[in-house]
């Protein structure tokens, strides 16, 4: 039995690409929600951009005992999967309308320190913003990720289990902040406000997402390319 990480790729013009406003019901997506029982999400850059509304998404739904590890989802090898997801904006067979989803997914074994953020304290009372359950709900609390584990990974907070990490520190470091964007691709209006690989058209000032990287999120295919130098004896 395998976890993994799916993520939905909305190509919503010929130019460009989009992830917004697509919902992944099953498996069920999270919409950057870790264990938060409110209406809207805690924190819309926790592990990526989803450029979704705050209300979409799931929560955590596990084993509420289970500390310093991951609780996932399950399914057998050779099994059927269903995926089913919302598309908030047109798609569908119109001769004005057109696009394509892309399904991508990373198995735990093939993308190291891929987990959402686990609570590593004692079980406690954890009745979300109501406080009217009685008894009230318990769950494993986080000691250092406030109540949900809700707060952004860092570089500092990397090897902390209590941050849900998608892609690495190293490759975000290397490969985005410290990479001149590609000067080639379609950005429509906008004046980017950084010379790297952080800064894209959806993304102008370089925000942060995790360890996204906002070049590759907003341009499907991206295609890194690397220079190489040879010596000829």
């Amino acid at each position: 039995m395998k976890s993994f990480l799916t993520t939905l790729t909305v190509v919503a013009t010929t130019l460009t690409t989009a992830s917004a406003d697509c919902y992944l019901h099953n498996p069920p997506g999270s919409n950057d929600r870790n264990r938060e029982r409110n209406e809207n999400r805690n924190n819309g850059n926790r592990l990526f951009d989803s450029q979704n509304n705050d209300k979409g998404g799931y929560p955590w739904r596990g084993d509420r005992e289970v500390r310093n590890n991951a609780d996932p989802l399950t399914y057998y090898e050779g099994s059927q999967l269903v995926m089913e997801w919302t598309l908030q904006h047109a798609c569908g067979a119109s001769p004005s309308t057109h696009c394509d989803v892309v399904v991508q997914y990373a198995c735990e074994d093939t993308l190291p320190n891929l987990r959402d953020g686990y609570p590593s304290g004692a079980t406690v009372n954890a009745d979300g913003n109501n406080g009217d359950y009685n008894p009230p709900y318990q769950r494993a609390a986080f000691q250092r990720n406030n109540n949900d584990g809700t707060n952004q990974i860092s570089e500092n907070t990397q090897s902390d289990t209590e941050y849900g990490q998608h892609e690495s520190f190293e490759l975000y470091d290397q490969w985005c902040e410290g990479r001149e964007r590609n000067g080639g691709l379609f950005l429509a209006d906008q004046n980017l406000n950084r010379a790297d690989a952080r800064a894209t058209r959806q993304n102008p000032n370089g925000n942060r997402n995790g360890f996204e990287c906002a070049e590759e999120r907003d341009y499907f295919p991206y295609v890194l390319l690397l220079s190489l130098s040879f010596s000829l004896l």
